[in-house]
């Protein structure tokens, strides 16, 4: 019995960990909201914002494109005799997304505007795009080519100094 409510205490408190909540503070009679969770996204942006005065800084710009992931598009079952369908129709979308990729890679290589591109890492199962390393002075041009939806800069941590 000591077990079952243990455990039943471990799996609550592990689902209240996942949950977000903002910070409030009484204010008369209702309470205001002092702070509130950004998208991924939104704080990149704001990042980048901050720090725009140095436009020739180099960072890691992610650049999301106009076509679905592999997530959105391939939905399939695994196991019995459809998994090596499943996994070559999954390996077919991949390959599509990468051709992709690499045709927008060309248009920006083209692009007058752009220097200094050197490309990193693709994207194909939750999010179709690529990580390009350039100057920040590209971002608006990057983000202005054809077939790309989405360009912001990816927010990069370091770990504090030892005390």
């Amino acid at each position: 019995m000591k077990k079952r409510i243990l455990a039943a205490l471990m799996v609550l408190s592990m689902m209240l960990t996942g949950l977000g909540y903002v910070p409030v503070q009484a204010a008369g009679n209702g309470l205001t909201v002092t702070e509130t969770v950004l998208p991924f996204h939104e704080i990149a942006e704001k990042d980048q914002l901050a720090s725009a005065q140095n436009p020739d800084e180099i960072v890691e710009i992610i650049v999301e494109l106009e076509e679905a992931p592999i997530s959105e598009t391939c939905s399939y079952v695994l196991g019995g005799a459809g998994k090596a369908t499943a996994q070559q129709a999954v390996a077919n979308a991949q390959a599509g997304l990468r051709l992709d990729q690499a045709a927008v890679q060309r248009s920006l290589d083209r692009n007058q505007g752009v220097t200094g591109m050197e490309y990193t890492r693709s994207y194909t199962v939750l999010l179709n795009g690529f990580a390009v390393k350039t100057a920040r002075k590209n971002l608006d041009a990057i983000r202005n080519t054809p077939g790309v939806e989405k360009a912001y800069v990816a927010a990069s941590y370091q770990l504090p100094e030892e005390q």
